[in-house]
């Protein structure tokens, strides 16, 4: 198969995970909405959120385990190691324990049933409570849903269209989707690249920046997802200062990325980067590597601070299997160490924690605004609006996150791949600064304009 098929199959693999989870986040919500009482539900929601959230921890640290492992989970050739820049763990392993585990909730979530016992009870709290959107008119009461059981689904579609028009034209519903879809590209953005810029930034293998960043941003947010339920029932928000909230909190987030700004020096690579002043003379290059491989081969090196792309390319002759070193280059008895060279950077630390904080604001929001949206449109509007939002989400945020950051990074990137017919392939180094940049840029840009839409929802919401 060749690599269109390989994508193909990626690509419908997806879009059927995508299918599998979406019922979670639509029915789902709108089950617990039914199920907890108005004066509970954000913690629970804060919960059931929050360990969403944490859930992909457990993924990147599984998937820093999965990726130590040769990809056919068998030996590896002679010689490669996970610190290679070769190395190509068991990616696909992650796959197939979450299709297992899939099978086996999925099983569990069928045993339930269409309505639990306390809905009822609920149902009546809420029309004793007359709960409103509050933006200063009255708002659409929360009436329980007059949808018959025994309707039919031509029946469904008839109502679908003015159900559609019904809360694409409630502004306040509109602009708390607005303001959150540039959360979601952020998120999406962040959690394809994010191990890509660790492992670039701080010279880490991908297993480690695997756990680095599940171990850190994860719980972040989960841990801010937790704290916006308990906000919202211990201080009891109404719709005015729920958007205020999360315009200061969206100033607040704005302001703490500016830690991504933190990078560590670029590499200095042999003729990549003109600051490299090369230990190998040009001479002994021209007449030593002749008969080297061109950039298909990245087996970096590093002589004095200087990193080659490979041992043939620093005219290295003898290979010591111990120490892994290479002897006799640049045409004399010049050590190479395997790997690109160290940069000594001390900033791991300080954008670790940045990072947690980042995390922990741009989730502090999510209760809330789960929490406003359910409580703007009525009860037989819920599944819908949830649905629509999700769909914004994906269509608009989580979608073009990945490849917007994707097409950014592309520019910061100083060696490429290529294979031997001379096509592109992936990213070997980046100008850590250009690439950190990029990354800066992309997220206060989004925040900034998603802060921008909350601000002027304040406008549409009364006290």
């Amino acid at each position: 198969m060749g690599n269109s098929g390989a994508y193909a199959l990626l690509t419908i693999g997806s879009i059927l995970i995508g299918l599998g989870a979406s019922p979670v986040y639509t029915a789902g919500t709108t089950f617990c909405d039914e199920i907890f009482p108005p004066n509970q539900v954000s913690i629970y929601f804060g919960i059931s959120y929050g360990i969403g959230a944490a859930a992909p921890a457990v993924g990147f640290i599984l998937g820093g385990v999965f990726l130590s492992f040769y990809k056919s989970l068998g030996e590896p050739p002679e010689g490669l190691t996970v610190d290679n820049a070769n190395w190509v763990g068991a990616w696909w392993l992650g796959f197939l324990v979450c299709a297992v585990l899939g099978y086996v909730f999925g099983f569990l979530l069928l045993m339930f049933p269409a309505q639990l016992p306390e809905c009822e009870e609920v149902k009546l709290k809420k029309l004793e409570l007359n709960i409103q959107v509050a933006n200063g008119e009255e708002g659409p009461t929360n009436e329980p849903a007059t949808v018959a059981e025994n309707q039919t689904f031509i029946a469904l579609l008839k109502d679908m269209l003015p159900l559609l028009k019904s809360i694409l034209m409630n502004p306040v519903f509109v602009l708390i989707v607005l303001g959150s879809i540039t959360d979601s590209m952020i998120i999406s953005a962040f959690a394809a690249w994010l191990p890509k810029m660790v492992e670039s930034q701080f010279g880490v293998t991908s297993s480690v920046a695997a756990y680095i960043t599940g171990g850190v941003t994860v719980p972040g947010a989960a841990g801010g997802i937790i704290v916006s339920g308990i906000i919202v029932k211990w201080r009891k928000l109404n719709g005015l200062q729920c958007a205020k909230w999360q315009a200061f909190i969206g100033i607040v987030c704005v302001l703490a990325q500016l830690g991504l700004l933190i990078h560590c020096p670029s590499l200095n690579m042999d003729g990549v980067n003109s600051e490299a002043d090369a230990t190998c003379s040009a001479a002994v290059k021209e007449t030593c590597t002749v008969d080297c491989p061109g950039t298909d081969v990245y087996e970096p090196v590093c002589i004095d601070g200087i990193t080659y792309t490979s041992p043939c390319i620093a005219a290295c002759t003898n290979y010591n299997s111990t120490s892994s070193d290479f002897y006799n280059c640049c045409g004399g008895e010049t050590v190479a160490t395997n790997g690109a060279c160290d940069t000594d950077c001390k900033m791991l630390i300080p954008y670790i924690v940045c990072l947690f904080f980042i995390m922990f604001f741009t989730f502090l929001n999510n209760v809330i605004f789960l929490t406003v949206n359910l409580r703007c449109v009525k009860d037989s509007e819920r599944v819908m609006a949830i649905s629509l939002q999700s769909v914004a989400f994906r269509v608009f945020g989580s979608f073009p996150g990945p490849i917007i950051l994707g097409s950014f990074i592309d520019e910061a990137c100083i060696l490429w791949n290529t294979n031997e017919c001379g096509e592109r392939g992936a990213c070997q180094e980046y100008n850590n600064s250009k690439l950190m940049t990029a990354a800066a840029s992309m997220a206060m840009i989004a925040k900034i304009l998603g802060t921008v839409l909350l601000l002027y929802r304040l406008e549409a919401v009364g006290p």
